[in-house]
């Protein structure tokens, strides 16, 4: 639970951007892709999958390009 804290944390400061928000998705996404237990792995993963379908993804992309410290880095 204490990367879903961290998440809320850093989504809730004054100073989170799309680039940010993005890059927490996807750390969240890799650490619960590799969780030893599978029941947990499986439900967060779909949640966080869920998550990323709803948003307005080219925002997050080009917000995330535009970075000049990540640029195409990430892809």
């Amino acid at each position: 639970i204490e990367p879903i804290c961290l998440g809320t944390n850093i989504g809730q400061q004054d100073s989170a951007r799309a680039d940010k928000v993005i890059l927490l998705l996807a750390g969240l996404y890799h650490h619960y892709a590799d969780h030893p237990e599978p029941e947990v792995s499986k439900a967060l993963v779909a949640r966080i999958e869920k998550r990323w379908k709803d948003c307005d993804q080219p925002l997050f992309l080009v917000a995330l390009i535009l970075n000049p410290f990540e640029g195409l880095t990430r892809f």
